[in-house]
């Protein structure tokens, strides 16, 4: 997965494992730390009604710190029940759960990202994103993502901490606050059943970030698909409650930024919960919980669940590093089907489903000067008719959306791949072509 979905899932979708003593959970109204591995929640409903069911009364629970209205407790003890219930699984230990102020919850996660952004890191990906036409000329990458996610992220699970904290305007839960909750206690009980924190640190240690984002559409689509589980059992008044709470959701900041960006922040959540609905219907929970025990390793897994349930791999493609005068290698992995999709989508529209579904593998390269980058990427269709596909998709967003300024080569390599080298400088561009043997 290119990095800039994984940037976007690790600031909305990285998971954690949760902590906490006593005999339950733990909720507080204080300054906790946010540490850097958070799961935050995005307001998507998935189309899956349930029964409607009446929870049993269930006791206050403990309050550290503050002081918390007796009704606030109670409705979060509520909540606990309510997502055990519907995720069909137990809090092992309970979940240590703060409530914070909409202004507050803006301000950890502004400092969450703050800690997260590198400046070196911004510099090259902001000329890479110029580079294939995504930003404009004068817009500041690191502000746009501060603006984009302070705005959207409704509440997060903290990885290094195990808290969950949730937001609330006064000393009750609306309908769209206690959505936000379980979907975060549902990360809480996943992980504590499944363990999967470690996992996806190791993937994300170890640059698979194709297979990390793999990991997190599951585990933020599960947690969607237990939000729209709560959402289905809710009084028709609260439902129309809540839609129009979502519908209210959207900002300035959503709207200002590159589709490319939205849909990779989109992503685990949309197709996510799609991906998990289906495992649902297919069989219910047992089917879902035991996807966490071979999760799925490619973004393609997550769009196609036959490819899941036959651990379909992506091809693996050896693209040598090469030798450009004054460039450096600053980035390799695999672009994935997701993050093919999501750069086709403005030039291509509905065809960009149709030239990224044929995504076989890739291996991908970014050169960097400090100025310029030099992007290199190499790709391979599951039929030789859908790499002609992929060459079809990659040179109509070419001569669409990459900027005039900058030069760009599409075609095959000898060994029938399709090839892509796009840069502001031309001899460098020259060098790949030459160096990979690409015929455009």
């Amino acid at each position: 997965m290119n990095r800039f979905q994984l940037l976007a899932l690790m600031l909305v979708a990285v998971v954690a494992a949760a902590c906490g003593n006593g005999s339950g959970p733990v909720i507080a109204k204080s300054e906790a730390s946010v540490g850097q591995s958070s799961t935050a929640t995005s307001s998507a409903v998935a189309d899956e009604p349930v029964e409607e069911s009446d929870p049993e009364p269930v006791e206050p629970v403990m309050v550290t710190t503050t002081v918390l209205d007796p009704a606030l407790e109670t409705a979060v003890a509520e909540l606990i029940a309510i997502t055990e219930e519907l995720r069909e699984l137990t809090f092992e230990q309970p979940p240590m759960i703060t409530v914070v102020s909409p202004a507050e919850l803006a301000q950890r996660v502004r400092k969450l990202i703050e800690d997260e952004l590198d400046p070196e890191e911004l510099a090259r990906d902001q000329a890479l994103l110029a580079s294939l036409g995504v930003l404009e000329a004068g817009v500041d990458l690191g502000d746009m993502y501060l603006a984009l996610y302070a705005e959207q992220v409704q509440g997060y699970y903290d990885g290094d901490t195990g808290e969950l904290v949730v937001p609330s305007s006064g000393d009750e839960l609306d309908v769209l606050d206690k959505m936000v909750l379980v979907h975060e206690l549902t990360h809480a009980l996943t992980d504590q059943a499944f363990g999967f924190h470690d996992r996806l640190e190791a993937l994300v240690d170890r640059d698979d970030d194709e297979g990390a984002a793999a990991l997190r559409a599951l585990v933020e689509g599960d947690a969607t698909y237990t939000q729209a589980l709560y959402f289905w059992q809710l009084p028709g008044a609260l439902q129309m409650e809540g839609m129009a709470q979502i519908e209210s959701g959207a900002s300035d900041a959503l709207g200002n930024t590159p589709s490319f960006i939205v849909d990779l922040l989109q992503f685990p959540y949309n197709e996510g919960a799609r991906f998990a609905t289906a495992l649902g219907k297919q069989g219910g929970f047992d089917i879902l919980n035991a996807a966490y025990s071979k999760p799925p390793t490619t973004t393609e897994q997550i769009y196609d669940l036959s490819r899941f349930e036959s651990s379909e791999p992506g091809v693996v493609i050896d693209l040598a590093m090469l030798d450009l005068n004054g460039y450096r290698l600053v980035d390799s992995g695999v672009w994935g089907r997701a993050g093919l999709e999501a750069l086709f989508e403005p030039t291509l529209g509905r065809n960009a489903r149709l030239a990224a579904e044929g995504w076989g593998g890739d291996s991908y390269q970014v050169y960097f000067d400090g100025e310029q980058t030099v992007f290199v990427i190499v790709l391979v269709g599951d039929t030789e008719y859908e790499t002609d596909e992929l060459y079809d998709g990659w040179a109509g967003f070419v001569a669409a959306q990459v900027p005039s300024s900058y030069t760009a080569t599409v075609g095959f390599v000898p060994d029938g791949n399709v090839a892509v080298a796009i840069s502001a400088d031309q001899r460098a561009v020259a060098t790949v072509a030459d160096a990979l043997g690409i015929q455009p």
